[in-house]
């Protein structure tokens, strides 16, 4: 499964609350183990980041979108684009949140 988690600060890989607060996502493969920080896309102006990061995740064929809070936008464009998402105040780091997946605690 091809995960992505919102990344708003690259030095600590704290998880962001919405798709809007990242600086970078990071991409984890879960079958694969591997991991890949990917930047963030130039969006079109008129494109609200919602729904220009959504499609970006799309391109990168992530499959669940993982955060803190996000927002009633992001969700829905999440939802339109058939990936899923999961947010919980729960998640403080990356590393949190893959060691939580590989022990399937969370999905």
């Amino acid at each position: 499964m091809i995960i992505a988690i919102v990344i708003e600060n690259q030095l600590k890989m704290t998880v962001g609350d919405c798709l809007s607060d990242a600086s970078v996502f990071l991409i984890y493969d879960s079958d694969k183990k591997i991991k890949q920080i990917i930047p963030l896309p130039i969006c079109e102006p008129q494109l609200m980041k919602a729904i220009c990061f959504s499609k970006y995740l799309k391109d990168h064929l992530v499959e669940i979108v993982f955060a803190r809070d996000l927002g009633p936008k992001a969700k829905s464009y999440l939802n339109d684009l058939l990936i899923r998402y999961s947010s919980s105040i729960d998640y403080d780091s990356a590393e949190n949140v893959i060691s939580n997946i590989n022990k399937n605690k969370i999905r």
